[in-house]
Formats: structure tokens, C-alpha cells, sequence
């Protein structure tokens, strides 16, 4: 391929990628919590949600608080003293795990013996 073709096709590839960049970023800094429509359930729950993780600085209670306000029959079981949530979801004793950090992967590995499978 000749080097002015080349330079070309890599011109409107950086292009491109500017434009992506600068829709993506106008499209996430546009959105305000006001122009969200108000939630509205559409049924009923009950029952009992398990969380499994870190307390997050009280932001946990604070979700539960108002998931309360929409759902007053639901029950919350925190089992709020571990690093990371990840191990109640992988071991089934969880609905939500809370963790302080994006996930990596050898998350699961205390929950199958550290094989990693």
C-alpha cells in the first residue's frame, strides 16, 4: 500500500476516533439525574434480598432505605464485613455483593479451592 494511502486511511481512522470520543463524552456529560423520568414500579416484590460485601461508607443502607420507600415488603439480610461481595455471588449466598474495587479474576478462587476453574 502506497505511504500517502496509508497516511490517508490512518488520517481518517484517528478521525473517526475523535468524533467517537467527543459523542461519547457529550452523550455521558448531557444526561442530569432531572432529565431521568421518576422511577414508577411495575410490581410488586417481597421477600428477602442478601448482600454480601463492604458497607461502602453507608451507601448501602442508604440504597436500601429507598428501595424500601417503592418496595416496603422486601427484607434485607447484609452480611456487610467482607473485602469484596464477589464470593457470596459465586457461592449462591448472595443477591448483591458489594465491593470497594472492579473485580479481577482470581476473585473465585477461594470459593473453588483456588483451582481457578
Amino acid at each position: 500500500m502506497p505511504i500517502k494511502t496509508r497516511k490517508r486511511l490512518t488520517s481518517r481512522r484517528a478521525l473517526i476516533a475523535l468524533g467517537m470520543i467527543v459523542a461519547t463524552a457529550t452523550c455521558a456529560y448531557t444526561q442530569t439525574l432531572e432529565s431521568l423520568p421518576p422511577y414508577q414500579p411495575e410490581q410488586k416484590v417481597s421477600g428477602i434480598i442478601r448482600n454480601f460485601g463492604i458497607k461502602m461508607e453507608g451507601m448501602v443502607k442508604i440504597w436500601e432505605e429507598g428501595f424500601r420507600k417503592y418496595h416496603p415488603n422486601i427484607r434485607f439480610e447484609d452480611t456487610l464485613i467482607m473485602p469484596s461481595g464477589i464470593a457470596g455471588l459465586f457461592t449462591g449466598v448472595a443477591d448483591i455483593g458489594t465491593s470497594g474495587r472492579e473485580p479481577v479474576l482470581t476473585d473465585p478462587l477461594p470459593t473453588n479451592g483456588g483451582s481457578g476453574s
